[in-house]
């Protein structure tokens, strides 16, 4: 009887031996898991309150672009609203958009659209998914060429263009692309190009730029023979629907 009563003690000695170990194995887990975590808000912190430092000196170089809006001319013969998809609304997520069309003085045919991003974490990214070569392409346009950049100052507005010609069944039309970015590098011309690839996106950490507010203006006419003639009428319709913001 003594020998049986031995036994049970040295078991339940061993049984408690045994909680008390897997008790302190799961507190030394739980210290552990704290002190990772704990390391990781810190990096965390740390990461932000460098970004943050960092933007802040950048941002000291950075100067403001001069803004404007579109007068859309709606008193202009055949003058029609056009309407973006609900995919488009979806997909680009911009804070405000327009677009119209409407026949010009001389004849040409006009389709002008203006999207604008409030300044926020996404918005290049935003603008860089419309562009000609994807959107177009997408309604059933088949590019034709890409002409280049051309560069336009519109009432005191420098505009960048990218210039494209597409084809419709045996119609060509031209297609002018402007992206306008709130801020530029105190040392980066306003008319420099927006490549919109990864490499820019780089370089704008490297400058600093961050959260911008940017528009995209996109132009397109039926009507000009030439890029020169398509330029021309460009410039003449420019003057008449941009106005400066700026004070």
């Amino acid at each position: 009887m003594g020998n049986r009563l031995l036994v049970l003690n040295e078991s339940s000695d061993i049984e408690r031996t045994n909680r008390i170990s897997d008790w302190a194995n799961q507190i030394q887990i739980r210290k552990a898991f704290v002190v990772i975590f704990i390391a990781f808000l810190t990096v965390v912190s740390v990461g932000e309150i460098f970004t943050e430092a960092y933007y802040r000196s950048k941002e000291a170089d950075l100067i403001d672009t001069p803004d404007f809006e579109v007068s859309f001319p709606e008193k202009a013969p055949y003058y029609q609203e056009d309407e973006f998809s609900e995919i488009t609304k979806t997909i680009l997520k911009y804070n405000e958009g327009r677009a119209a069309s409407w026949e010009g003085t001389s004849g040409n045919h006009w389709r002008i659209y203006l999207l604008e991003w409030e300044p926020k974490r996404v918005s290049k990214k935003l603008v860089s998914a419309h562009t000609p070569e994807v959107c177009y392409p997408a309604a059933g346009y088949k590019l034709h060429s890409y002409l280049g950049i051309n560069s336009v100052v519109s009432n005191g507005v420098p505009l960048n263009f990218r210039t494209y010609l597409f084809k419709e069944g045996d119609n060509y039309f031209y297609v002018f692309h402007a992206v306008w970015e709130e801020k530029v590098s105190a040392f980066e011309d306003y008319l420099e190009t927006e490549a919109l690839s990864q490499k820019e996106r780089l370089a704008s950490v490297a400058e600093g730029k961050r959260n911008l507010g940017q528009k995209i203006l996109g132009v397109s006419v039926i009507g000009p023979k030439t890029l020169e003639d398509a330029k021309q009428a460009l410039i003449n319709t420019l003057s008449t629907i941009i106005v400066p913001t700026d004070a």
